[in-house]
């Protein structure tokens, strides 16, 4: 066929390139719109400023992705696309989708007739919302937890989330795909479910934040503790989305249990060794007593003002007042321990 160049050139509104196929993709004709996309003033100064070569304008970093598609379509004739960026004359390059097709002349010789559109700002849109979703991810992944998209449904689906979400399991992402089943509540201890849902509701109708503590399956088997904290963050259909972060709390949990047991070992040993324990707190001047002996009133006392009461009820002799009055000046001084001799007169009605 023959190609009519001149009607190509008055009527296309986008870049038009016809040229040779590989390897050579010598110009034989390109139109005025082309030559003024790359910043020329005549097809003469274009083409002879590229040598007449329709890989000349190919940026370094695109040119291997080109050359190695165009071999791969000699001798096919159905429409392809390709992005790169292209050479302007001033030096600067703009993004632009090739849209090809391979036709016959007349005589047989294989030609390339290529279509160009300058899709730049759509390829600046495109690396701006990239960046934005690297720092997005970077940012959540500097987050000492996981973090989460969670929809307020009875399985609590997933619409994201981090891989630290999976590691808090013990689990690689696609372990804890499978072990989830599209329900993120599945991996909650089974005695947690029932308040984590009850949590959730009351959260959302009150319009707080989630705040609940519970139990989270490992993939070693057994379950860590585990704190959930989220805000609502907007609607998708009928279901609340639930922004999550999840924070390891299996060290503090034990170490508060571990604490609770002392706790109860220590007052099961003070009450079965007969003994007082006195407590006293120096920045409200209060004393309280833990009566375990046959001389006092069992029981927890509270001695309020402490030390002048005690010097005004009479129980420390006049001698004493000075060493009792600077054993507590040096307590209030932050000294941890300070020893005295005393006269203290007792009674059994305290």
């Amino acid at each position: 066929m023959s190609v009519p160049y001149e009607l190509i050139n008055n009527i296309l509104s986008s870049g038009f390139v016809i040229a040779t196929t590989y390897p050579d993709y010598h110009i034989v004709f390109v139109n005025d719109m082309l030559v003024s996309m790359l910043g020329y003033e005549s097809k003469e100064a274009l083409t002879n400023e590229l040598n007449f070569s329709a890989m000349s304008y190919v940026h370094p970093e695109d040119l291997a992705r080109v050359r190695a598609a165009a071999p791969t379509r000699n001798g096919k004739f159905d429409p392809y696309d390709i992005s790169y960026r292209a050479l302007k004359k001033d030096g600067s390059y703009i993004w632009v989708n090739q849209r090809s097709q391979h036709i016959l002349e007349e005589n047989g010789r294989e030609l390339i007739v290529a279509y160009y559109t300058d899709v730049t700002e759509q390829k600046q849109l495109e690396q701006s919302l990239l960046l934005e979703a690297q720092r997005y991810e970077t940012l959540v992944n500097s987050i000492p937890g996981g973090v989460g998209l969670y929809c307020l449904d009875e399985k609590f689906t997933p619409t994201y989330y981090n891989d630290r979400v999976c590691e808090l399991c013990g689990m690689t992402r696609e372990e804890y795909e499978a072990a989830i089943q599209k329900s993120a509540i599945s991996v909650f201890h089974p005695d947690d479910i029932a308040g984590m849902i009850e949590e959730a509701n009351a959260a959302f109708a009150q319009k707080r934040k989630v705040d609940y503590t519970y139990r989270l399956l490992q993939k070693q088997g057994g379950y860590k503790w585990t704190h959930i904290s989220g805000e609502w963050l907007t609607e998708k259909g009928d279901s609340p989305v639930l922004c999550a972060v999840f924070t390891d709390v299996d060290d503090q949990k034990k170490a508060q249990h571990a604490l609770k047991e002392s706790e109860f070992r220590y007052k099961a040993a003070v009450r079965s060794s007969g003994i007082n324990i006195w407590e006293y707190d120096v920045e409200s001047d209060t004393v309280t007593v833990f009566s375990n002996s046959s001389r006092m009133k069992k029981g927890c006392q509270v001695v309020s003002n402490y030390i002048q009461s005690t010097i005004d009820h009479g129980y420390i002799h006049e001698n004493s007042i000075p060493d009792y009055l600077e054993v507590f000046q040096k307590l209030k001084q932050g000294e941890p321990e300070v020893t005295a001799d005393l006269w203290y007169k007792t009674n059994n009605e305290l």
